[in-house]
């Protein structure tokens, strides 16, 4: 759904003091859920398993569960950082008519200590003037008990619904 810069900035107003949440929040899941959007109409949407903050806050509200980045466990794909940049620099290609570009910023390594190690990739989302950086975190090897599932994610300003895969709630809550 296309938004322009002024209507984003009053449904962010509107939803900030609704839910009694700042601007940022709001501006970050707005962007985080414009990445979403690209990746569930990505060839990656099977490969990207949603977990950590958003996935709960999808669940519990943001007034009550807010992030500063996407967290997903990656299934049958290589965990090399060339291969993760370019799958990222593809799925923010995507142009899905909204308005909103991404541009990659960077990638670094992440869970060093962890047997399978992860990455985080940094990008920029911008709309007209308004612009946010933010992080997606991306590992694998975590146990999913018993499997991922699908899942039916509502962004939050454009009231999309988006076919993801996430954490089974068994697999969050043995995380936890």
């Amino acid at each position: 759904m296309k938004i322009n810069k002024d209507a984003l900035k009053a449904k962010v107003n509107s939803l900030a003091k609704k839910l009694n949440v700042s601007h940022t929040t709001i501006y970050n899941r707005f962007f985080f859920d414009a990445f979403l959007t690209r990746l569930s109409s990505s060839q990656y949407k099977d490969k990207f398993i949603l977990k950590g903050g958003l996935y709960l806050s999808s669940l519990l509200g943001i007034n009550n569960r807010s992030t500063m980045d996407i967290d997903f466990c990656l299934k049958k794909i290589k965990m090399e950082k060339e291969e993760i940049a370019k799958i990222i620099k593809d799925v923010i290609s995507i142009d899905i008519n909204d308005g909103i570009t991404f541009k990659y910023i960077d990638i670094d390594d992440i869970r060093e200590n962890d047997i399978y190690g992860g990455y985080q990739v940094v990008i920029q989302g911008k709309l007209s003037n308004v612009r946010h950086q933010f992080g997606i975190d991306v590992a694998t090897g975590d146990p999913i008990i018993p499997k991922e599932k699908g899942y039916e994610y509502e962004c939050l300003v454009t009231k999309e619904i988006l076919s993801l895969k996430v954490y089974s709630l068994e697999s969050i809550m043995l995380k936890n």
